[in-house]
């Protein structure tokens, strides 16, 4: 089968002047329309620095980079440029109202125990017998200036204060009656569970903050193992396009490019 050779060349055009791009057409007289090219080097170099130059590089660079010449020197402090990831912040959200709710349920169960004894003597009441039962206990045993004088009133239950005793009749009504009792009970929370209380709001904060900078340095870590890899594989497409084992020409400039694009 017979080849033919034929030199040809194409202007190439570039911002503000041109260049000719040459090579040689081979062609079998037995496969019509079986053409094939093959681009010489020089030409291959011309074409690869003119598509760098449309990325912004100069034509001395590109010139260089194509015909591999240029060394590329990276210093040991390179960083290459990455954008800080940052955790999802709903973790904080999420974190604070499980911790808040949990918080004041803990709380109200205290209150529930300290009113559980007088609570149970409500259990198999009705509505209305159990509302009697509350008044009667809690609250007749200080309303002398209510009745005419003489009136025989009960006893205050266990010793209770008027202002104890009203609370406790808030509180058992509540919970009979199905909203549940106060939260900001000094008789059943004593002094402690009243700071408790009135700090369950920072402390669900705390929780959530804390919650957030632990998955936060988790990212950190994960971020860290990523741009290591990231230098590492960049360091040795540069010693590659150096020495000469990724061509100075299409490779090289391609590895640099897709480097680029992924730092982006």
């Amino acid at each position: 089968m017979e080849v033919i050779n034929t030199n040809w060349t194409q202007t190439v055009w570039r911002s503000g002047y041109t260049t000719v791009v040459s090579g040689v057409k081979q062609q079998s007289e037995r496969s019509p329309g079986g053409d094939s090219v093959t681009i010489s080097e020089e030409g291959r170099q011309a074409a690869m620095a003119a598509e760098m130059e449309k990325s912004g590089l100069s034509h001395e660079a590109a010139a260089k980079l194509t015909s591999g010449k240029l060394t590329i020197n990276v210093p040991d402090d390179f960083k290459l440029p990455t954008l800080k990831a940052q955790a999802d912040s709903s973790i904080y959200r999420e974190t604070y109202f499980k911790a808040l709710a949990t918080n004041l349920n803990e709380i109200r169960k205290e209150v529930e125990a300290y009113y559980a004894p007088e609570y149970n003597m409500l259990q198999g009441m009705d509505d209305t017998k159990a509302m009697d039962y509350l008044f009667k206990t809690y609250m007749m045993p200080y309303m002398e200036d209510v009745f005419v004088p003489g009136t025989p009133l009960p006893s205050a239950p266990k010793g209770m204060s008027q202002a104890e005793a009203r609370m406790a009749y808030n509180q058992l009504k509540g919970m009979r009656f199905g909203h549940g009792p106060a939260l900001a009970d000094r008789y059943a929370l004593g002094e402690e569970g009243m700071k408790r209380l009135k700090t369950v709001e920072n402390r669900a904060k705390q929780t959530a903050q804390e919650a957030l900078d632990a998955t936060q340095k988790e990212v950190d870590a994960r971020q860290e193992a990523f741009n290591t890899q990231r230098e590492e594989k960049f360091r040795q497409t540069i010693a590659g396009i150096n020495s000469g084992a990724v061509s100075g020409t299409c490779m090289g400039y391609i590895a640099l490019r897709k480097d680029k694009e992924a730092s982006e």
